[in-house]
């Protein structure tokens, strides 16, 4: 029924109870920006990865008809599918930009858009390297264990309470150094942190980004990349016969 809609309504309504649960009930430091806007330009980084990911990471499986009739590339349906993403993306871009708006001439906050925002197209590459690259890791692995298609949902789950969408980054690296010291560069295991802390270097001006998370962030995610496409090609040549 409400159709399109969808694309205005799910990142609003992912914001609102994140507001009320973790901004309003735990209280979780925003570095000073209003925590609506903070968890919805988390919520624009992430969203994007959590699309293409979860469509890539079942090509082999939903394309298997397409895929036993005629040959033809079988990277092209995880590509379209990042690219078509980009709408939902704009979409989504477009309501944040509307709120940005909003709070700035509210006058109350003091956040600002940053000549960063010129990385914004390296940003999205990124991300687009690192959702299809763990969906084809996870495609070619579900083809032979069907198993993985189950905890599929539980890694992205895991994943974005691991990544600083709800809290920012530097609210977790004080709660390292306070519990676990010396155990900064976890941080640096997961790629998505610096792709959603340069959503917020970017659109608000405030983000907490150590010298080499960038490197690692990037690294990580090209050999993620590799990794998957070289194993999604191995196993596409002969998947059908585990169907």
């Amino acid at each position: 029924m409400l159709g399109p809609t969808w694309l205005f309504l799910q990142p609003l309504l992912a914001t609102v109870v994140g507001t009320i649960i973790f901004g309003v009930v735990a209280g979780i430091n925003s570095d000073g920006v209003p925590y609506f806007l903070f968890y919805l330009c988390g919520q624009l980084g992430w969203n994007y990865f959590s699309h293409t990911f979860s469509s890539s990471s079942s090509t082999l499986q939903q394309n298997a008809g397409i895929f036993g009739k005629v040959y033809f590339p079988r990277l092209i349906p995880p590509v379209s599918v990042c690219i078509s993403n980009l709408f939902a993306y704009g979409v989504q871009a477009l309501v944040f930009l509307g709120f940005w708006v909003y709070f700035k001439q509210s006058g109350t906050y003091t956040f600002q858009i940053t000549p960063w925002l010129l990385c914004i197209p390296l940003v999205i590459f990124q991300t687009a390297l690192l959702s299809m690259g763990l969906g084809f890791l996870m495609s070619a692995l579900t083809v032979k264990y069907r198993d993985f298609g189950q905890i599929s949902g539980f890694i992205m789950q895991f994943m974005m309470y691991c990544t600083p969408i709800i809290f920012p980054l530097s609210l977790l690296l004080s709660k390292i150094r306070e519990h676990i010291p010396g155990w900064e560069w976890l941080i640096h295991l997961n790629p998505l942190a610096f792709i959603i802390e340069m959503y917020r270097l970017m659109f608000l001006g405030k983000a907490t980004i150590p010298a080499l998370l960038p490197w690692t962030s990037v690294g990580l995610t090209v050999f993620v990349f590799l990794t998957g496409l070289m194993i999604f090609n191995k196993i596409q040549r002969t998947y059908i016969d585990y169907l």
